[in-house]
């Protein structure tokens, strides 16, 4: 775990995209504790969240060289769906129930002053989808070369080039995120319908410099990857580009923005991904790599159904076999109403950082994604990319707007806080008929019972209409969570 390096206290050292942050504060992100950049505030966020850690880690050996972090997760959650759940209807039932444990194990290398890898071995249960359920599996991994101390430059901007998995996402910094057990950056626990966030295979460019004055650093990036995880050389698979930028002010104003754009629409209709017969213009995704962060990057709440690929947890209203218990996947949680192709993204954040009290944080963001292609079933009518029935995509555009806040408030400094979130997903795609919206609603606390553990419970509500993003059937109950980081 790399906390507090070299000029760890500018934007530039504290990577980025959607990146993950110190040991305890884990700000935000699809990742693991790797240092942030491209990330508004970073630091401050990480003040408000957790208690410093003294600098002689002792999980730093060979002189600094490497360094050793883990963290593990358990969940307690009852959740139920209502009783009109489009997807399973078993959900309506289910019990209350412990999670599988997850961890993380990251290592920090640091190949010279100037040169550094990072990498995470996890297992997470609600993430690797079609991997074996019980393995570990690289979660995240990179090199990371600071441009500006190979040239010998010793001021002005900072400048860092990243390849291997980079964090693609469109809420930054500014917006908490759980994944696996890095969960200690989000207040509360599970993340926003609407976090896009995931990790693909590509390169980054990173620049980022400290300033005098109203704004006092800025940090801004560009990334280009492929739609997948893994390799991917598929005639017409296409490129993904995500670029951002944020400043800092002091005043305790951050902003930033983010933009993503998709390709991969090349794909549609070759080699695996067969027509489907009654259904003019539709195609099966099958071989077709799409940008996995239109279903999120797994959640942290459990139903029966939670793996919608099919087990022993009944059936859906198509008669196929519905959900395992594994909990392998909880992605039918998040909206995935746009397929990840020939797709954009457009992304605003705020955040205001109060000394009210022990201190308040308040985020906000909002935004709007459109695809050129759609999900249906197989009478062609627009369904979410996450349910059952649905059976592929056509050639017609599909788009949603969203917007969300949140608020953290310390009453105990470093101790003691509530949280509370809320987010709100509409569905804009032209000629359909219903076209809903989907809400979701966050309140809960959390307790730091020393400086590397934390303890949080949450109270979550989740509504949505006819024809929403989600299209999951409304939920709502209630989950603990117990971390550790070190």
């Amino acid at each position: 775990m790399i906390e507090r390096n070299e000029k760890a206290d500018t934007l530039g050292q504290r990577f980025l995209s959607a990146g993950r942050t110190s040991a305890i504060a884990l700000l935000t992100t699809t990742m693991l504790t790797i240092p942030m950049m491209g990330t508004a505030n970073a630091a401050d966020l990480e003040e408000i969240q957790a208690p410093v850690v003294e600098e002689n880690d002792p999980l730093t050996l060979f002189d600094g060289r490497l360094k050793i972090g883990l963290g593990a997760a358990q969940h307690f959650n009852a959740l139920q769906t209502d009783n009109n759940s489009t997807f399973f209807n078993i959900d309506a039932g289910t019990d209350p129930s412990f999670q599988r444990l997850r961890f993380n194990l990251e290592l920090t290398f640091h190949i010279t002053d100037n040169v550094f890898a990072f990498v995470d071995i996890a297992e997470e249960p609600n993430d690797f989808q079609g991997l074996d359920a019980f393995s570990l599996n690289q979660d995240f991994g990179f090199i990371d070369l600071n441009l500006t101390g190979l040239a010998g430059i010793e001021s002005g901007p900072e400048v860092h080039f990243k390849t291997g998995n980079i964090g693609v996402g469109t809420f930054d910094g500014l917006h908490s995120f759980s994944d696996g057990s890095v969960v200690q950056g989000n207040p509360l626990i599970g993340n926003s319908p609407t976090s896009f966030g995931t990790a693909q295979s590509g390169a980054q460019l990173v620049i980022s410099d400290q300033l005098d004055g109203f704004i006092k650093s800025y940090s801004g990036d560009i990334a280009v990857t492929v739609p997948t995880f893994g390799g991917d050389s598929n005639p017409e698979k296409g490129f993904n580009l995500l670029t951002g930028f944020g400043v800092d002010t002091n005043v305790g104003l951050s902003f930033s923005t983010r933009f993503f754009l998709g390709g991969g629409g090349g794909q549609v209709g070759q080699g695996q991904s067969t027509a489907i017969a009654g259904t003019p213009g539709a195609f099966s995704l099958n071989g077709v790599q799409t940008d996995g962060l239109f279903a999120g990057d797994g959640d942290n709440y459990f139903l029966a159904s939670n793996n919608r690929f099919g087990g022993n947890g009944g059936t859906v209203g198509n008669g196929s076999a519905g959900g395992n218990g594994d909990g392998r996947s909880s992605r039918i949680f998040h909206q995935n109403l746009l397929p990840g192709i020939d797709a954009h993204i457009l992304q605003f954040n705020a955040q205001y950082r109060s000394d009210f009290g022990p201190g308040t944080l308040i985020r906000a963001w909002g935004g709007f994604a459109e695809s050129d292609f759609r999900f249906v079933d197989a009478n062609g009518n627009q369904v979410s990319g996450g349910n059952p029935a649905g059976v592929g995509v056509t050639r017609q555009e599909s788009s949603i707007s969203f917007f969300g806040v949140g608020v953290q408030q310390f009453l105990l400094k470093d101790k003691l806080y509530l949280a509370g979130r809320f987010t709100q997903v509409n569905n804009t795609t032209d000629g359909v008929a219903n076209r809903g919206t989907l809400r979701r609603y966050q309140v809960g606390g959390g307790f730091f019972i020393d400086e590397r553990s934390l303890i949080k419970v949450e109270y979550v509500n989740q509504d949505e209409e006819i024809g929403s993003a989600g299209q999951t059937g409304g939920f709502d109950g209630v989950v603990s969570e117990l971390s550790v980081r070190f």
